[in-house]
């Protein structure tokens, strides 16, 4: 059996034209999914943006992101993995950063992402309709 390598990319068309950076960061964060109900403290935010801060540098361990955010590391790990399962977050010698120089590339990679998996389902569902002929 060959088991497909699963990488998560939920995208919410968020639109506003915020001036405050803050505001214009919340719009980015809850497009890229980073937000849902059940994060009443707006812990995925607060980690992401801790994370945006240090994007030009070695990145951020998550004690001291735990310690930054005032979230326990349990709280901090659960998050980061999600950003990871997204592709936005990396992590390198035991710190993790966003996984991108600027937010203007991680958007370009996370667009090539995008298209790589359509064009990936776009085969299975060609696949599909001959098998289940369909078409």
């Amino acid at each position: 059996m060959h088991f497909q390598t699963i990488q998560k990319i939920t995208l919410i068309k968020a639109r506003g034209t915020r001036i405050e950076i803050n505001e214009s960061l919340q719009l980015f964060s809850n497009s890229l999914g980073l937000f849902s109900d059940r994060d009443k403290e707006s812990s995925c935010f607060r980690i992401f943006v801790e994370l945006i801060k240090r994007i030009k540098e070695d990145g951020l361990t998550s004690d001291e992101l735990a310690l930054k955010t005032n979230l326990s590391r349990a709280t901090v790990l659960h998050h980061i993995n999600k950003m990871m399962l997204i592709g936005i977050v990396t992590l390198s010698k035991n710190k993790y950063n966003i996984s991108s120089d600027s937010l203007t590339s991680l958007i370009k990679n996370l667009r090539d992402d995008a298209v790589d998996i359509l064009n990936h389902l776009n085969e299975l569902a060609i696949n599909l309709d001959k098998k289940l002929k369909i078409k």
